[in-house]
């Protein structure tokens, strides 16, 4: 996986940056094209434009592969591109050196790098980031730890250390001479995770770490017991909810010691199992409510907004029921006539369609239901 993300990612920049040839609609341009197909920098010469001529030198060098043409170009981006642009046509390093742009001729080496699979093009790239880039693709590509510890960038090494470590989970790759003592802590915890075995885990030094390395496999395997292994509170209320919410098991909420993340994690697990009863677990009202419209929509049953006390907040939830169901009937749960006919025009409005009226058992209100389908405007 990380070897095609390298490839994806890197080389249309890469691409972009040596070309640098301008001209978005120069394959509009007739004489330009006719100079690049015979291969005939006599054409380009004779082009008025400096600007367009430099751009068909360019191009023309770079079809005939030939350097010289690009001495002729006086824009140092234009030329740059061209010395690259053959350069990598040529797969030919020793080239990318006549760039004098840095980002050009960095970009050159990672190129070549990546095409000929020569990390030891990567040394020649003076940015750190570019370098970091190159000899990540190169270690990822050859499963080469020794490669990751040549990247200075922090991030990129250890985007390298980890992506190794997921292609290869091997726990032997943790005790390796070339992983440093801050890189086996994530070595274990992908081992972990990967093989589903805590028991790496308890080879993780750092406890925010290992709390991480517990929780992950804990959630792949459904096991809330690992979950219990964590000291730390906030961690340990992270794992029984992440658990909880993936296998829709409302127990490991009940666990969880903090109430803002229980109320989160019986709301995520009453919604998808459309269980109102859990939604009554829930402490916080505005959650709770929540908990209810969500189920009222999924199921298109506007009953199950009785439970809510709040008028306003109740009428949202039967009109929304009656909106997914595209059932005007639906609000014939609301007591109150002036809001109960709000909530059938909205319907009506909302869905345009008479047939949203057809199970009202008021004839007036059927009649007014399917006036309101022609309507744009709902009622506040």
């Amino acid at each position: 996986m990380y070897k095609r993300i390298g490839f994806i990612i890197i080389l249309p920049i890469i691409f972009i940056t040596l070309t640098g040839c301008g001209g978005m609609l120069d394959f509009l341009d007739a004489e330009m094209n006719k100079a690049v197909s015979k291969g005939d920098p006599k054409i380009c010469r004779k082009m008025d434009e400096e600007d367009r001529k430099e751009r068909c030198l360019s191009k023309v060098a770079e079809k005939n592969e030939d350097i010289d043409l690009c001495d002729e170009i006086k824009d140092q981006g234009r030329q740059d591109g061209c010395f690259t642009g053959i350069a990598v046509k040529q797969n030919n390093a020793d080239l990318c050196e006549k760039a004098e742009q840095e980002t050009r001729r960095d970009a050159c080496y990672q190129t070549i790098s990546v095409n000929n699979d020569d990390s030891r093009l990567c040394d020649k790239i003076i940015n750190k980031n570019t370098q970091g880039d190159c000899f990540k693709t190169a270690a990822l590509k050859n499963d080469d730890l020794s490669l990751c510890g040549k990247i200075e960038n922090a991030w990129y090494a250890n985007e390298c250390y980890k992506g190794i470590f997921q292609n290869n989970p091997d726990p032997a790759n943790c005790e390796s001479i070339y992983i440093p003592d801050d890189q086996k802590d994530l070595c274990y915890a992908v081992v972990a995770a990967k093989n589903n075995d805590e028991q790496y885990c308890d080879k993780v030094i750092n406890i925010t770490a290992k709390n991480d390395c517990l929780t992950d496999v804990a959630v792949a395997t459904n096991g809330n017991l690992l979950c219990g292994k964590i000291e730390e509170q906030r961690a340990r209320d992270n794992c029984y909810s992440q658990v909880g919410i993936k296998f829709q098991n409302a127990n490991d909420c009940a666990k969880i010691e903090k109430v803002t993340t229980k109320d989160s994690c019986y709301q995520a697990v009453a919604e998808a199992a459309n269980d109102t009863g859990l939604c009554q677990n829930i402490d916080n009202k505005t959650k709770q409510i929540n908990c209810f419209k969500t189920i009222a929509k999924n199921k298109k049953d506007g009953a199950v907004c009785l439970y809510i006390d709040d008028n306003d907040k109740r009428y949202d939830c039967v009109y929304g029921a009656a909106v997914a169901a595209k059932n005007a009937s639906g609000c014939e749960a609301i007591e109150s006539k002036g809001t109960r006919d709000k909530c059938i025009h909205n319907v009506a409005v909302t869905n345009k369609d008479t047939n949203v009226c057809r199970d009202l058992k008021n004839s007036e209100e059927k009649a007014e239901c399917e006036k309101s389908t022609t309507l744009t405007e709902l009622q506040y």
